[in-house]
């Protein structure tokens, strides 16, 4: 395995969540339009968990490296905006961290995890961005993750930062077109 260790930098950290409605139609508008923005998102820099479960979607963890709250406020301004635009009940939260290391022990929910990765983590696909290529890929996409809900499975999904700048040195290629990661809880 390779790792690259970047230099410790300032790290702007945010996180939103919003409750299941008893609206369908409002919820699923609310989970397109996060998912329709993602790829802006990554394709700056910023990388985004997501997880929607029965009864709440969040992101709990949005990290972006080397740049302050104010920066990544603006660049989800638009984002939230589409998200609030649906009428559900947006919370939303952000804040500045010194170090990753200050943004790691300061965040409860990469501290709270007792290591059971397996209990969960059983599979998973990469979403390819070629997915976002036309109202009709990204709705087949949109479908699958309506389907995961209705059946009361949750999901988590991890946006990833653009790779396309990076040396193509991946192990799975794959990833080099992959917005990111969706793991079914089902």
């Amino acid at each position: 395995m390779t790792v690259k260790a970047y230099p410790d930098a300032q790290i702007a950290f945010a996180s939103f969540t919003f409750p299941k409605t008893d609206d369908e139609e409002q919820y699923q508008a609310a989970v397109k339009a996060h998912f329709l923005g993602l790829k802006n998102i990554t394709d700056a820099g910023v990388y985004v968990n997501t997880q929607w479960l029965p009864t709440v979607f969040n992101a709990p963890l949005i990290i972006w490296y080397n740049h302050t709250q104010d920066e990544l406020d603006d660049l989800l301004s638009g984002h939230l905006q589409a998200l609030g635009d649906t009428g559900v009940n947006l919370t939303y939260h952000s804040t500045d961290y010194p170090t990753y290391l200050d943004m790691y022990n300061g965040q409860s929910l990469i501290q709270n995890t007792d290591g059971s990765i397996g209990f969960f983590l059983f599979g998973g696909r990469l979403i390819p961005k070629s997915l976002y290529d036309t109202e009709e890929t990204f709705q087949s996409y949109m479908d699958v993750v309506a389907t995961l809900m209705e059946e009361g499975d949750g999901a988590v999904y991890v946006a990833i930062p653009s790779l396309e700048d990076y040396p193509d040195n991946a192990v799975l290629p794959a990833w080099r077109e992959s917005l990111g990661v969706m793991v079914p809880l089902v």
